[in-house]
């Protein structure tokens, strides 16, 4: 296991540092469509959810490696898996 875990933890660090991205406003004059929610759009919101559960637990991980606290940071690799 801890011949694994640098590995695994290098691999997880970068889908995490990839997954970033800024945040879009629209712009002052933008109309936003008003209309009836689709099961496909609550479909999507559930899947974005929970990418967002997960990437919280890869970026509490990532700043307990830096704190250089490993085990504490280990539980929460395994989290994303559970959701």
């Amino acid at each position: 296991m801890s011949r694994l875990l640098p590995v695994v933890l290098v691999a997880v660090l970068g889908l995490v540092s990839a997954c970033g991205s800024p945040a879009e406003t629209p712009a002052p004059d933008s109309k936003v469509a008003q209309g009836t929610v689709s099961a496909l759009d609550t479909k999507d919101v559930d899947y974005t959810t929970k990418l967002g559960l997960m990437r919280g637990h890869f970026i509490v991980a990532q700043e307990l490696l830096t704190l250089k606290q490993p085990q504490a940071a280990l539980p929460h690799f395994g989290h994303p898996i559970d959701e």
